[in-house]
C-alpha cells in the first residue's frame, strides 16, 4: 500500500513542478532528520550496529540515488510503467538473485508465477517500447535500474542479517548528510519555497514518514523472517495500488492492455507467494485440546536453550515420518516442536493454519485496533 502511495505521490509532485532532487530531498532529509536522535541513543560509531562501510553500501542502493534514478522516470513514462516496471524487475530481479547467493529455493509454482509476471509485464510496458516517436522507454530503463538497485538491496540486507530499525535509520542518517547538504548548495530548495503548503505538507508525510520510514522499515522485517525470495514477491502488489491511486491523485487512466497486463502480473505473483498446503498434522495434545497449531505453537530458538528443537526450520527442510526428542511441555513432529499451552485462536481453521495463521490474525487484530481509533477518539472529546 505504501509503496503504492509512494509511485502515485511520486508523479503528482513531478507534475506539480517538483523534480527527482525535490523529491529525494523531502523523503530522505524527512526520514534522517526523524531517525537521527534514535540512532545517536543506539551507538552513532558502529551506525548502529550496520558498519559504515555497509551502511554506505545500503544507503547507494536504497537511498537517494535509488529515489533519482525512479523519479525521474516519470518524466518520460507514466505512472503506470514506474509502478509496473520498477516493482516487477525489483521482484524477477530478487528472487533469481535469491536463488543464486542464498539457499532459497525456486520451486515449479514459483517458477510459473514469475512466467505469468514477465507476460503481464510485457503486456503493460509493450507499447512504450514498441513505439518508435514515444519516449517511454527512457522511462522504462530508468525504473529497471532503480527495481535492480532495489534487489540488490534486498540480497545483501538478507545476507548481512541487517537488523530493521538499524538499517533503516542508517540509510535515513546517511542520505541526510550526504544528500542533504549537496542539494541545498548545488539544487537549491527553491520549488519547496514556492511550492503550495498543502501539497508540500502530503508530500513529506507520503515520502519522508510512511515511505523513507514506515514501508522501508517493515521491509527489513519481512527480508529478515521471510527471507529474500519470499520478501521480493510483495513489492509486485503496488502497481495495482499505484493505477488505482493515480486516477484521482494524477489523472491518469489505464489502457485496456495495462489492466489486462496487471490482472495476469496479479495473478502470477499470487500464484509465486502461495504456499502449499502442509501435510503436517497438528500435535495430539493440541487436537485434543481444541487448541491450535498455529505459529504460536512453535517454540522458537532462545539464546539461553540451544535445544535442537528450538529451532524452526522451514518446511522444506522436514524430514517425513520422523519423529524427535522434544523438551517437556512439548510435543514434537517433523524437526518442529510444538508448545503444549497453545493459543485458542484458530477454531475450525486450525488444521490449515500452520504457516499462515498468526500473521492473519495479528493482521485483523491490528486492523480492529486501527479502526476504531478514530472512534474511540471522537466519544472522548
Amino acid at each position: 500500500m505504501i509503496w503504492g502511495g509512494f509511485f502515485a505521490w511520486s508523479s503528482v509532485g513531478t507534475s506539480a513542478g517538483f523534480d527527482a532532487a525535490d523529491l529525494a530531498f523531502l523523503r530522505y532529509g524527512t526520514a534522517g532528520a526523524v531517525m537521527l536522535p534514535w540512532l545517536l541513543r543506539k551507538d552513532i560509531r558502529s551506525l548502529g550496529g550496520v558498519g559504515w562501510l555497509r551502511g554506505a553500501a545500503l544507503a547507494l542502493l536504497a537511498g537517494p540515488l535509488f529515489v533519482l534514478v525512479g523519479t525521474t522516470g516519470f518524466a518520460f513514462a507514466p505512472l503506470a510503467h514506474g509502478a509496473v516496471i520498477q516493482l516487477g524487475t525489483s521482484t524477477l530481479v530478487g528472487i533469481v538473485l535469491a536463488a543464486i547467493f542464498t539457499d532459497e529455493r525456486v520451486d515449479f509454482r514459483r517458477a510459473f508465477g514469475l512466467a505469468l509476471m514477465i507476460i503481464g509485464l510485457g503486456i503493460t510496458v509493450g507499447p512504450g517500447f514498441l513505439g518508435g516517436g514515444s519516449e517511454a522507454w527512457k522511462g522504462d530503463l530508468l525504473f529497471a535500474g532503480a527495481g535492480l538497485m532495489w534487489a540488490l538491496f534486498t540480497l545483501l540486507q538478507r545476507r548481512w542479517a541487517i537488523d530493521p530499525m538499524a538499517g533503516t535509520a542508517a540509510i535515513s542518517v546517511l542520505a541526510l548528510l550526504t544528500y542533504a547538504p549537496a542539494y541545498l548548495l548545488v539544487h537549491g530548495p527553491q520549488a519547496l519555497i514556492a511550492a503550495d503548503p498543502r501539497m508540500l505538507f502530503q508530500l513529506t508525510i507520503v515520502l519522508g514518514l510512511f515511505s523513507g520510514i514506515i514501508s522501508l522499515f517493515a521491509f527489513g522485517r519481512a527480508v529478515s523472517s521471510l527471507g529474500a525470495a519470499r520478501s521480493s514477491l510483495f513489492p509486485a502488489l503496488a502497481p495495482g495500488v499505484a493505477i488505482i491511486l493515480g486516477v484521482p491523485l494524477a489523472d491518469e487512466i489505464p489502457t485496456l492492455p495495462q489492466v489486462g497486463g496487471l490482472i495476469i502480473l496479479t495473478g502470477g505473483l499470487l500464484l509465486s507467494i502461495r504456499q502449499p498446503r502442509s501435510r503436517l498434522k497438528p500435535p495430539t495434545e493440541c487436537v485434543r485440546r481444541g487448541e491450535s497449531e498455529a505459529l504460536d505453537c512453535f517454540v522458537r530458538g532462545t539464546e539461553s536453550d540451544s535445544h535442537p528443537c528450538e529451532t524452526t526450520p522451514s518446511r522444506a527442510d522436514v524430514p517425513k515420518n520422523q519423529s524427535v526428542n522434544c523438551p517437556p511441555g512439548k510435543s514434537g513432529l517433523g524437526d518442529f516442536c510444538f508448545s503444549r499451552v497453545c493459543a485458542r485462536i484458530a477454531g475450525p481453521f486450525a488444521p490449515r493454519q500452520i504457516a499462515l495463521g498468526i500473521p492473519i490474525w495479528r493482521a485483523l487484530a491490528m486492523i480492529a485496533v486501527l479502526s476504531h481509533l478514530p472512534v474511540a477518539k471522537a466519544r472522548s472529546q
